[in-house]
């Protein structure tokens, strides 16, 4: 009876087979959680490249608004504008919200420029006025004073 064997003893597996089995479910867990670390860090270096690059392009496009004056009796704004260092075109100039005619000017890098523009609206003597320049690049906003 030593050759047989019961029917309540149940035929269990190797050690080798149950040690490669647990090693195949260790690489494929590991396999999976690399992939999806590596798929998760591609996105977010793909999402701040394109911030970084979006950023780059406002910079190189950048206009500063040295200052705004206006003259009550002239009817006048002087602006003095600094460009960064590519040609930007201003597309249009607002005083008050109100947009400036024929105020389409194009500055060359590195320009600095004062731009006389009528103004569109009255100026008072002693008032605060709200320029803003709308450019390629975005905006700019500035407040001036009037005098005379």
């Amino acid at each position: 009876m030593r050759g047989r064997q019961s029917p309540t003893n149940s035929v269990g597996v190797s050690e080798l087979i149950s040690t490669l089995l647990m090693l195949l479910i260790t690489l494929a867990i590991g396999t999976f959680i690399i992939g999806y670390i590596s798929d998760v860090s591609d996105r977010l270096y793909t999402l701040i490249k394109s911030d970084v690059e979006r950023r780059s392009v406002e910079l190189i496009k950048s206009l500063d608004i040295v200052f705004a004056i206006g003259s009550a009796t002239n009817n006048e704004v002087k602006l003095a504008l600094a460009n960064g260092i590519t040609e930007l075109k201003i597309l249009t100039v607002y005083i008050n919200e109100v947009p400036v005619e024929n105020s389409s000017i194009t500055l060359e890098p590195l320009e600095i420029r004062v731009v006389i523009l009528k103004a569109p609206i009255q100026l008072l003597k002693n008032s605060v006025f709200k320029v803003k320049v709308v450019h390629e690049g975005g905006e700019g906003v500035i407040y001036g004073y009037v005098y005379e």
